[in-house]
């Protein structure tokens, strides 16, 4: 279960009479939780902190009762897809993908990105530099990548903010599969209904730091 216990954060620019935001969250393995809300209410800060971008001023995180504030974002055993600017635009779609990869890059490892690619509906363009591809097609091969990297926990914000209707009801069950078939605890933001009563087990709602269940 990843828990976040009064996980404090104050953005630099707040005013000093500003409360900081205060994050407490249970989500469970195997699930799919979407949090939506206001622009600038703290969803993407709330991943980035979880992730290990941002420091918080006080609180507790956990995974399965392991603190992970003493870990680097690199050590934890988290993976978060950013809105943008998720590849290296020299590397083909399938080396970007293959990032996400743990162990040695054999065939197999190959084949099974350019299998998540081709899932993604890109099997035409495993070969492609990154910036040659659109941005819904770049954001496609980001979210194969975390995919396939199959983290114990996944944080997607507006994972498919850049994809077109058919694109988007195609990734949904994707998406699913993580929780479902590996066991991965979700949490994605989104700002479309649409993906929340598709794809996540519990709708939370943000608003200045404070999650609630979305009635």
């Amino acid at each position: 279960m990843l828990v976040l216990e009064k996980l404090s954060y104050r953005h630099p620019q707040a005013l000093a009479e500003t409360p900081p935001w205060r994050f407490s969250l249970r989500a469970e393995a195997a699930t799919v939780t979407s949090i939506s809300g206001v622009s600038g209410g703290g969803k993407s800060t709330l991943m980035e902190l979880i992730a290990g971008l941002l420091q918080p001023t006080s609180g507790a995180l956990s995974w399965n009762d392991q603190d992970l504030l003493p870990l680097s974002a690199g050590t934890r055993p988290i993976s978060l897809l950013f809105q943008q600017h998720n590849l290296f635009e020299h590397l083909s779609a399938v080396d970007n993908v293959l990032l996400g990869h743990k162990g040695k890059v054999d065939n197999a490892a190959r084949q099974a990105a350019e299998q998540a690619l081709a899932d993604m509906g890109l099997a035409a363009h495993v070969q492609a530099r990154a910036d040659r591809l659109s941005g819904g097609q770049q954001q496609r091969v980001a979210l194969a990548r975390t995919l396939l990297r199959r983290s114990k926990v996944v944080l997607l914000d507006e994972p498919f903010s850049a994809l077109d209707d058919d694109t988007r009801r195609n990734a949904w069950p994707l998406v699913r599969a993580l929780a479902d078939d590996h066991g991965c605890c979700v949490l994605m933001v989104t700002h479309d209904q649409r993906d929340c009563d598709a794809v996540a087990d519990r709708q939370l709602l943000l608003s200045e730091g404070q999650l609630a269940v979305r009635a």
